[in-house]
């Protein structure tokens, strides 16, 4: 992935995080209701989009996130 691309991937995942849906949806909601929308800010941004590589990329970093707010919560319990 280019740097132009990967930088626009970021962004427009950054509006699905600044939502607040990666902590109040499954997978699979987000990924019914953000995909298609994603491809859209994605073409807006010049970047010709997959619908399979930004359903990969959401799900990566979904994972990722959900990591992060599982290693939160074990420091919390602590």
């Amino acid at each position: 992935m280019t740097k132009k691309i990967d930088e626009a991937y970021k962004h427009c995942f950054a509006h699905i995080c600044a939502s607040g849906v990666t902590t109040l949806m499954t997978l699979q909601e987000v990924l019914n209701t953000y995909a298609d929308l994603m491809c859209k800010d994605l073409e807006d941004c010049g970047v010709n989009a997959d619908k399979k590589a930004v359903t990969d990329y959401i799900a990566e970093q979904y994972s990722l996130l959900k990591g992060i707010q599982n290693k939160d919560t074990d420091i919390i319990r602590m």
